[in-house]
């Protein structure tokens, strides 16, 4: 089994194809393409950015445990 699975690879698992020729389901003519620039999306807040120690960390935790 070790010996067919080296051969496979060797001959690029041309016997298993990544993609069957019937699973292409969608007609060419019916497929939108979309193209998004995904870095001007999102301009990022810098006061998520830095840490910020609680000094009453229980007292809070308590009051939202409560709630």
């Amino acid at each position: 089994m070790i010996q067919d699975s080296f051969t496979m690879r060797r001959d690029a698992f041309e016997t298993h194809p990544a993609i069957q020729s019937g699973l292409d389901l969608i007609d060419t003519n019916g497929q939108h393409t979309y193209m998004l620039e995904l870095l001007c999306l999102c301009i990022p807040k810098n006061e998520f950015i830095d840490f910020k120690c609680d000094e009453e960390y229980e007292a809070n935790e308590d009051k939202h445990k409560e709630s």
